[in-house]
């Protein structure tokens, strides 16, 4: 992060798609303070580590427990720590 180049943006995967529960709020915060001591967490943003859809597999022998509702319940933690990071701040 610290070579970032000028008018980029990171996005970072701290949200697992592969976690069986939802991260909390302090824990995506501490690891966004962490990133923003390389960064400015104006060039940050947040995302989950991948996409949800090789959980949802059928017959894959790595399938996760993925829920629909696991997997809302992440996108809106991700939303609520963005806003209150970018929004609120």
């Amino acid at each position: 992060l610290a070579s970032l180049p000028a008018g980029k943006r990171a996005l970072l995967g701290l949200v697992s798609t592969k976690r069986t529960e939802v991260e909390s709020v302090d824990e995506i915060r501490r690891k966004l303070d962490e990133a923003s001591r390389h960064a400015p967490l104006e060039r940050l943003g947040l995302c989950p580590q991948c996409g949800f859809g090789a959980s949802a597999l059928r017959g894959s022998a790595n399938r996760n427990p993925m829920t629909q509702a696991l997997q809302d319940g992440k996108l809106r933690r991700i939303v609520e720590v963005a806003r209150a990071v970018w929004h609120d701040a």
